[in-house]
């Protein structure tokens, strides 16, 4: 009201009830109306997720870079492991000699590489999470600064997230044993000789 006359609208989103056919009805509407174009959400998300590189659905190759990520993280994690246990070579010999069995120092080494996973997947998970949802925000909006309709929904994939955590709990459990195997290999005669 106020500025004259307004453009008739040009767009039409239609939601169906359970009771009619998806199919039907768009074939209803294209029979009815020759000259209106319809895009059906529906062969869309079927695209999307036969061929990821012409739809928006990225599953496949967020799998194939988890993979990828898990044999990255799963390296870096053992390397450090093992440099942080012959950084470390002189306090565990001398908990060994001191009667510490090996059986408690594995799980000394452990209890590190498990308390840092934990605090680093919380505090991940958190501050992603968080990151994702202000920056995703910034799409539910049109270039004249108006809400789009139909809004943005943001979801979690689940199962992805759950991919995320086993890649994690698996790269970790692989430093772990790295970690493992190179505090058994310490010869104690000779680092203490040295130490």
């Amino acid at each position: 009201p106020g500025y004259g006359a307004t453009d008739p609208p040009k767009q039409f989103w239609v939601s169906l009830n359970h009771k009619f056919s998806h199919s039907g009805t768009v074939r209803l509407i294209k029979s009815r109306m020759p000259d209106v174009s319809v895009q059906d959400r529906e062969i869309a998300v079927e695209l999307a997720q036969s061929n990821p590189l012409l739809g928006s659905s990225w599953t496949g190759l967020t799998i194939l870079s988890m993979f990828a990520l898990t044999i990255a993280v799963a390296i870096t994690l053992s390397t450090y492991s093992v440099v942080s246990i012959q950084m470390d070579r002189m306090d565990l010999t001398i908990a060994g000699a001191l009667g510490f069995s090996r059986m408690e120092l594995f799980l000394a080494v452990a209890l590190e590489k498990i308390l840092v996973a934990i605090l680093g997947m919380g505090i991940g998970s958190a501050v992603g999470i968080w990151l994702s949802q202000w920056v995703l925000n910034f799409l539910d909006g049109t270039i004249g600064s108006t809400t789009s309709v139909p809004p943005t929904i943001f979801t979690i994939d689940n199962g992805l997230i759950t991919l995320v955590y086993i890649s994690l709990i698996l790269s970790s459990s692989i430093a772990i044993l790295a970690a493992a195997i190179s505090a058994r290999r310490l010869n104690a005669p000779d680092i203490l000789r040295s130490g």
